[in-house]
């Protein structure tokens, strides 16, 4: 499950179909994903990356990198 299917699922539980967030589809629940955005980058840093040790850093930047390259492509 996606990060952001998690969230908006945990997010709206419990709560009136009128007070749940926008879909991403529109202007409004675009504006909403980007307001998240900082603390969702924050929240995965903390989470993950700064428990990475920093002399594995670079190969795991690398890889990243390629790995972005490869979907970008395949677009």
């Amino acid at each position: 499950m996606r990060a952001t299917a998690w969230c908006g699922r945990n997010a709206t539980a419990g709560t009136p179909a009128a007070a749940k967030p926008s879909s991403p589809k529109t202007e409004t629940g675009l504006g909403a994903l980007r307001a998240a955005q900082p603390a969702h980058l924050a929240s995965a840093r903390q989470r993950v990356l700064d428990h990475i040790p920093a002399d594995i850093l670079p190969g795991m930047a690398a890889a990243l990198a390629r790995l972005a390259e490869t979907q970008r492509r395949a677009r």
